[in-house]
């Protein structure tokens, strides 16, 4: 059997609240090795932080705050999230892991596909996420969707951002990526 890595799955979601250890289950036993958990928020990331527990060395976390979720409440979000972040590398350096649960800054980026009501906010917060990536060392999961030239003009602005960069849902035109290698 071929072993598979779930890049990207919420299964946080509500939707698998009556049988999500049942989808756990089922994935591995089609050959799903690993699950990667994007938060999209500070109550997703709370929870993926838990079912990294519950799964060890299988559900592994990503923190950040998707666009599409950033509201009035946004620099409160991310003052939390980012003290999620460092209590799990402070907790990682007490047991001598020099990387900690969390693998990635995710889902995080710009989208303006539904609306622009918070676009200025939603710049501010990537910029704050990649500016986390930079002092990490931890790759970044973007989403980005109507704003790729915006996202490309913040990535380009860092000389150190990880050349680790996963996403998921960007604009189709690859000329307007040119300059920043996504993997």
């Amino acid at each position: 059997m071929i072993n598979v890595i779930d890049t990207h799955t919420h299964l946080d979601a509500v939707e698998f609240n009556e049988d999500r250890a049942a989808v756990f289950e089922r994935a591995r036993a089609a050959g799903v090795c690993k699950v990667f958990l994007p938060a999209i928020d500070l109550k997703t990331a709370r929870f993926i932080m838990a079912l990294s527990q519950a799964y060890p060395g299988y559900a592994y976390p990503m923190v950040g705050l998707h666009p599409e979720e950033v509201r009035e409440d946004w620099f409160e979000q991310l003052t939390e999230l980012a003290n999620i972040i460092r209590a799990d590398r402070a907790e990682a350096k007490e047991k001598g892991d020099a990387r900690g649960r969390i693998i990635a800054i995710g889902e995080v980026g710009l989208d303006y596909y539904w609306s622009r009501e918070f676009a200025q906010e939603q710049l501010e917060a990537f910029k704050m996420q990649v500016q986390w990536s930079v002092s990490t060392g931890l790759p970044l999961m973007i989403h980005c969707r109507k704003a790729q030239s915006e996202m490309v003009r913040v990535l380009r602005k860092y000389k150190s951002v990880p050349a680790r960069v996963v996403s998921n849902s960007l604009d189709r035109k690859p000329e307007r990526g040119r300059g920043v290698a996504l993997v």
